[in-house]
């Protein structure tokens, strides 16, 4: 079971406020990072990511590694997610070649099936559908992180959840 906590006292004053309840146990936010990430406990930095985190946990299973497969309806909001990933060292690998064959036969043209995956504003929501299940079929991905962002073609969110792996849904 996924171990979850808010790290406090990041700033100085927080910090001087920590001190004043702990002591001698207030510690750098490096050294506790290092250390929640080498227990395995999950450091948020607010309550609103801890919840969150307790709500994502509470619906999905963990994922078996660290590995990500990127997919939305809007390139953008893949790229910055994609960046989102690398910035807290989680890997976005390159999916198989014929998990992206059979994405290129699925989604309109112009889509992009490397991961980030950007299956384009004119995809179907039964193809956004069976593209999250044939990236989560990827042995090279642990987990799924779908972005979705209304647009005047298809609402995405009825395709949203489901699949083979732990996945992850933001709506934008």
């Amino acid at each position: 079971m996924p171990l979850l906590t808010v790290l406090a006292g990041r700033s100085a004053p927080g910090t001087r406020a920590a001190a004043s309840h702990t002591a001698a146990a207030a510690t750098p936010e490096i050294t506790r990072r290092a250390l929640f990430e080498q227990a395995g406990i999950v450091a948020t930095d607010d309550l609103g990511e801890l919840v969150d985190a307790a709500a994502l946990l509470a619906t999905q299973p963990a994922p078996g590694g660290p590995r990500v497969a990127v997919v939305s309806n809007a390139g953008g909001a893949g790229v910055l997610a994609a960046d989102a990933c690398a910035d807290a060292g989680l890997p976005v690998p390159l999916l198989d070649e014929e998990t992206q064959a059979r994405l290129a036969r699925l989604l309109p043209d112009g889509a992009a099936t490397a991961n980030p995956v950007d299956t384009t504003a004119a995809v179907s929501a039964d193809a956004f559908r069976e593209a999250l299940d044939v990236i989560a079929a990827d042995a090279s991905v642990d987990a799924v992180l779908a972005l979705v962002a209304p647009t005047a073609l298809a609402d995405l969110r009825d395709a949203l959840g489901g699949t083979a792996k732990p996945t992850a849904a933001v709506v934008l």
